[in-house]
């Protein structure tokens, strides 16, 4: 069964997050390898780069978002009642397979963070057309104003989806966030100054074979015409070079506490969209898209962050021009 939810009065992202996923986090009070493991706590979750992009700009709360997702089984219940009790809208095409869970291991005494991801599921020709045919219902409807692409596909799926989204949108004249970078050549040859490219740093490598950032970013926009790249680097600098030429450096504090990190550079994407939507200004959105995804660090929950924290955090961000 597929499943189209909507609602209006608010302007709205179109967030495409095919891969969504059902999370658990275990926390430890020591974690190793070969060995029996016994955790303290569980949380569980819809998550996914998509959802946890849509979680953060609900929280932000100047867009709405709305995810477009494959779904199945247990796990996709799960994940479709979970995003109901957060009120996220969804569209939602089902598969025959489960959808997957990924369980996240954190090491209280290591301090550090293991991601296991399950398989995806598979999708048919059926459930691929009738994606797509949900992306051009929702972005006929003039209160959509961006789409945000998030992450990888599900087995069985081209990223031709992805194109044939991405030129609806540009063709309509949506803003559109690419926040996924493989296998995404032709999307990229659309050579549209209405897309922004958010990937992090090792990502930026791999996909021009460049170790100086502002020569791999830069190479990117005089290539494909984006509008912005934004790149971000966990607790490390942050970078976002503009289609004018101009190329800044973001410095960011150290935190008072780290919880969890997994899902701060998709909570940077729904914030930084969000912000720059509404205000226009790609530095500021920057700025405070990175306090949000730092502020993200301090939850459990992928996604999740306290607006207060993150207008503190973001004031004292500094900010270069190179």
């Amino acid at each position: 069964m597929n499943c189209l939810q909507k609602s209006v009065d608010k302007k709205k992202i179109l967030v495409v997050g095919a891969n969504c996923a059902w999370q658990k986090v275990l926390i430890f009070d020591a974690f190793a390898e070969n060995k029996i493991n016994r955790a303290k706590e569980i949380y569980q979750f819809a998550s996914g780069k998509g959802i946890n992009f849509a979680r953060a700009a609900k929280i932000y709360g100047k867009f709405e978002p709305h995810a477009l997702q494959f779904i199945g089984g247990m796990a996709g219940e799960a994940i479709l009642k979970d995003l109901s009790l957060e009120n996220i809208e969804t569209a939602n095409v089902t598969v025959e397979g489960e959808t997957r869970t990924c369980t996240t291991c954190l090491n209280r005494a290591g301090g550090t963070t293991t991601e296991i991801i399950e398989p995806s599921p598979s999708a048919s020709a059926e459930n691929i057309a009738n994606f797509f045919e949900f992306s051009k219902i929702l972005l006929s409807e003039p209160e959509f104003s961006a789409v945000a692409i998030c992450g990888t596909l599900i087995n069985g799926v081209s990223t031709d989806l992805y194109f044939d989204i991405a030129e609806n949108a540009i063709r309509n004249g949506k803003v559109l966030l690419l926040d996924t970078y493989r296998n995404m050549e032709k999307v990229f040859e659309l050579k549209s100054n209405s897309v922004i490219l958010k990937i992090n740093r090792d990502e930026l490598q791999e996909l021009t074979h460049l170790n100086d950032v502002s020569e791999a970013m830069l190479n990117l926009i005089n290539r494909y015409n984006f509008g912005a790249v934004l790149i971000t680097d966990g607790a490390e600098k942050s970078y976002l070079a503009i289609n004018d030429g101009k190329f800044y450096e973001f410095e960011l504090p150290p935190l008072d506490k780290v919880l969890n990190p997994i899902g701060s550079g998709d909570t940077a994407s729904g914030v930084f969209l969000s912000e720059y939507l509404s205000s226009g200004n790609l530095i500021e959105s920057a700025k405070i898209a990175l306090a949000a995804a730092s502020a993200n660090c301090r939850s459990v929950k992928c996604g999740e962050f306290e607006l207060d924290y993150m207008s503190e955090y973001a004031g004292k961000i500094r900010v270069y021009e190179r």
